[in-house]
This record gives C-alpha cells, sequence and structure tokens, in this order.
C-alpha cells in the first residue's frame, strides 16, 4: 500500500509554471510539467557520482551493475520527508540516507545517469487496481513513482518490456523493501504507467509476465510401435485433461511406465441415510 506522502497535489506548481486542470490535453502534456517538477532535483554531486562508479565498476555484467545501484537506494531508509510534492535533491536524499517514493526513485536515476545508463521517473497509481483513464490527461490519477531504466537485449527479468519510444525497459520500485531487482511487486505487473520523459512521456502498460501453474503441465501421448500408451511430460499450456487421458491408457494397457503418477481413484457415491424422527 503506498503511502499518503508519495500522493501528488495538484495545486502544487513548478516555479513560474501555471497549473490550469484543462490545460493538459495530451499525456505529453503532463510529462512536461511534471519534467519541471523533477529534472531541477536530480543534479549529480562528485560524491554520489563516485559512489555509483565504484558500485557500477565492481560487477562485470550489465545486470548486476544497474542491480548494485538499485540495491543500495532500496536499502535506503523509507521515511515521511515532510508532505512535499517534488522529489527532494539527490544529493540532499544521497547525503541523509532516506526519502520517500519520489526521493528514492529520483536518486535512483540521478545516480544511473550519472554512469552513463538512461532511466526515467514513471508514475503510476496504486489504487483502482492501477487503473488510469487514459482520455482523460490530468496529475491526479498518479500516486507512487519508481524508475524506468533503458537495458540491452542480454538483460532478462520479469520487469522488462519493450516500447517503440524507449526501447526495453527495467521498471524498479526502489520503496520496496522486498521485491529483489528485476521484478515488481504482484500488484504493479501490467498497469498502466507515465514514462516521465518530457515531450515524448508516454502513458505504457508495465510488462505482466505470465507463470503458468503447476497444475497445468500437460502430458503429451505419444503412441509406441507396439501400440501402448506412454506419457511424455511437456511444456505448460494449460490442458489439463492430457494428465488424466495418458493414467487411463497406461492403467488400461499395464504398462505404465515410472515417474507418472497414477490419478487417484474415485470413489463411489453411497446414498446418505436420513435419520427418521
Amino acid at each position: 500500500m503506498t503511502d499518503s506522502y508519495c500522493a501528488f497535489d495538484e495545486s502544487w506548481e513548478p516555479a513560474g509554471e501555471k497549473y490550469e486542470r484543462r490545460s493538459f490535453s495530451s499525456w505529453s502534456d503532463v510529462s512536461k510539467w511534471l519534467n519541471k517538477l523533477f529534472d531541477a532535483q536530480a543534479v549529480s554531486t562528485e560524491p554520489l557520482t563516485d559512489k555509483a562508479r565504484d558500485l557500477f565498476s565492481n560487477q562485470r555484467k550489465e545486470f548486476d551493475r544497474i542491480a548494485a545501484i538499485g540495491r543500495y537506494v532500496q536499502d535506503l531508509s523509507n521515511l515521511d520527508t515532510g508532505g512535499r510534492h517534488r522529489p527532494h535533491s539527490a544529493s540532499q536524499v544521497f547525503a541523509s540516507g532516506y526519502g520517500d517514493c519520489k526521493d528514492k526513485a529520483n536518486l535512483l536515476r540521478t545516480m544511473l545517469r550519472s554512469v552513463g545508463v538512461e532511466a526515467w521517473l514513471a508514475v503510476m497509481n496504486t489504487g483502482e487496481l492501477g487503473h488510469v483513464f487514459a482520455d482523460r490527461p490530468s496529475l491526479g490519477q498518479f500516486d507512487h513513482v519508481i524508475v524506468a531504466i533503458q537495458v540491452s537485449d542480454k538483460v532478462k527479468a520479469e520487469s522488462v518490456a519493450k516500447y517503440r519510444t524507449f526501447g526495453r525497459l527495467l521498471f524498479f520500485d526502489p520503496t520496496d523493501k522486498h521485491v529483489p531487482f528485476g521484478r515488481l511487486p504482484a500488484h504493479d505487473f501490467g498497469i498502466q504507467a507515465l514514462i516521465v520523459a518530457g515531450e515524448n512521456g508516454k502513458l505504457v502498460r508495465m510488462p505482466s509476465p505470465h507463470v503458468a501453474h503447476p497444475a497445468d503441465r500437460r502430458r503429451d501421448l505419444i503412441r509406441s510401435a507396439d501400440g501402448d500408451t506412454t506419457a511424455h511430460v511437456g511444456e505448460c499450456n494449460g490442458d489439463a485433461t492430457a494428465a488424466a487421458v495418458a493414467n487411463q491408457s497406461l492403467r488400461r494397457s499395464g504398462n505404465s511406465p515410472k515417474n507418472v503418477p497414477n490419478l487417484p481413484k474415485k470413489k463411489p457415491l453411497l446414498p446418505r441415510k436420513i435419520p427418521v424422527r
């Protein structure tokens, strides 16, 4: 559940910007407005860059390099920073060692960019099952901030998806202490998020990996040369009836191979005795 201090307040305005509820004709407009909120707070400093380089250079693989920085920010304390409606500066959060969702996401993006890794902030709605009204561009539909990190084809992870504008993006929520890098909280998979990238900002659908349930494993039927039926365990396709057919054929043939479990036999239904009073 997202803390209330992560919520946006539409009455807050960046310096020199007048918020008008009807001024957002597109998600690109919302993205440009949010950029003015975020980018001024994403200035790196020498200590911050040195730390990012140290974490980055100690790993060989691309995934491990960005994960080292991601885990570092993830391990910082989650703390209400006073209800402000834009991130504190990355250098301030780095020095203090704590922040809210926007603070930590902004720090992670800043550290990644300091070592040459492109990343954007992504705003999302953690309520209403993540639903966003795509035809109503506005700020008030979002209450949480995570990070979208550009990665190459070498990076394989559940939280990666490919988009025409940004290429392959790995989404990560540094506020969540329990989800490992490369994954997302279960309630975040498949929901909509706005990638804050100035005029190139887009409302996108986050990755939604399909994980097959163990019960959906199927057994393909293979007819042997002598006419007996054997069972071969195959990939997941949701066909649960094949296993039952296979086991029935195997029991009839009397040549049941090893490692193929028999389905439990159904007990005959017995008539219920109704007591007479």
